[in-house]
């Protein structure tokens, strides 16, 4: 298909630019539509300098390819997959593209955006410097049941997400009120910088607001999420919102921040008698102290069934500012005695309710933790507890 660019003369570039500044929510404008298109191949393609999205399937669109293009400095969505329950497009893939610097008219932008696909693949993308999601991924209820399933999410590298929003994720998926499970594998990305920006009353910004790893919204149900590496999120690096049966194991949680004096790797909300049997096992959390003096966070009432103690096991905690006052290595530091660490106290009384007592403190033995190198070396502790090594290029994060 070539280059789609809107290069024009600076007048001509300023009318173009000006023509998308009033859209709102999600547009249906992009610079290639694809309306019920079979088996449609997008390769090796640059779409740079335009006002709206790069490229976009509906009405029933079935096998589009997007693959190896490129996408800089686009006003909105770079890839959008959208419909409803028989209009969705289903077994496309979004694979090998580098997009960076999108949504500069629109904030509430994502480098690939459902609402609704089924039985695709989002994969091998390079996603920087995005307003809002890198990845974002809708069920909708409205005008009837248009749930994403089956979908597969995997080997992506994303940096700087949430550069002008708050309350996201870098990668984000979303459900509604009962909805399915969905089969979807979140497997082998590498998030790191989940930022989220809040203006404040005297209009100034702040910086590190709201900003998750990896979000679960809204009953999002069903997904499995594995060897990821979730590095540096200015809230929570995952928070698992109302959902039910979410499978979280073998996956790195690293350097949460709890910006806004909120926040911890692992956050979780629930509905009593909605959300429950989701599993956190098998992973490694690398923390340091923050003001939020949490590893488990939950506003408000936390029940057992959101997240069974049963569920909870086998994973390794450490500590990264470890000092030598905290006692010999393998022990809780001081800050873990402290009430605010999970929904029922510090260390001791959330594995007198169960939880983690199968788990280990201490150093996995990264190769590299100061410069985000998560990769284990010979020894780590991790692996007796069954962890599986990420692939090198992704636990490079």
């Amino acid at each position: 298909l070539g280059f789609v660019d809107a290069d024009y003369a600076h007048d001509g570039w300023q009318a173009g630019w000006n023509l998308y500044a009033w859209s709102a929510g999600i547009p249906d404008d992009s610079a290639l539509a694809v309306s019920g298109g079979r088996d449609i191949a997008v390769e090796r393609c640059s779409f740079s300098l335009l006002g709206g999205g790069g490229v976009r399937a509906t009405n029933g669109s079935w096998g589009v390819r997007v693959k190896d293009s490129s996408f800089h400095r686009i006003g909105q969505s770079a890839v959008m997959l959208t419909g409803n329950a028989t209009t969705q497009p289903r077994r496309c893939e979004v694979v090998g593209n580098v997009i960076e610097t999108i949504g500069t008219q629109l904030a509430s932008s994502a480098g690939v955006y459902c609402s609704a696909c089924s039985d695709s693949t989002i994969a091998d993308n390079v996603i920087a410097d995005v307003p809002r999601w890198a990845i974002h991924m809708r069920s909708e209820s409205t005008g009837g049941p248009s749930d994403s399933m089956r979908n597969t999410i995997e080997r992506n590298r994303v940096r700087g997400a949430g550069k002008a929003t708050k309350d996201f994720g870098a990668i984000s998926v979303i459900g509604y009120e009962g909805s399915p499970l969905t089969g979807t594998r979140i497997v082998h990305n590498c998030v790191r910088d989940a930022v989220g920006v809040v203006g404040e009353n005297d209009g100034s910004l702040r910086i590190g607001y709201e900003g998750f790893s990896l979000y679960l919204d809204n009953e999002a149900s069903g997904y499995e999420v594995y060897g990821n590496v979730f590095n540096h999120a200015s809230q929570s690096n995952i928070f698992m919102h109302l959902g039910r049966g979410n499978r979280v194991w073998n996956n790195v949680l690293a350097n949460s921040t709890a910006a806004a004096g909120v926040g911890a790797p692992l956050q979780v909300e629930g509905i009593s008698g909605v959300t429950m049997n989701n599993t956190f096992s098998r992973n490694i959390v690398a923390q340091r102290r923050t003001s939020a003096l949490a590893l488990v966070y939950s506003v408000g009432t936390f029940e057992e069934d959101y997240l069974p103690p049963k569920y909870v096991r086998k994973n390794l905690y450490y500590p990264v500012d470890h000092r030598p006052d905290d006692g010999p290595p393998g022990s809780p530091p001081h800050w873990w005695t402290e009430s605010s660490l999970t929904p029922y106290g510090n260390w001791s009384m959330w594995r007198n309710h169960g939880y983690d007592r199968e788990s280990v403190i201490g150093d996995p033995l990264f190769v590299d933790v100061m410069n985000a190198n998560f990769c284990l070396q010979e020894g780590s502790a991790a692996r007796y507890l069954g962890f599986e090594d990420i692939p090198e290029e992704i636990c490079r994060c």
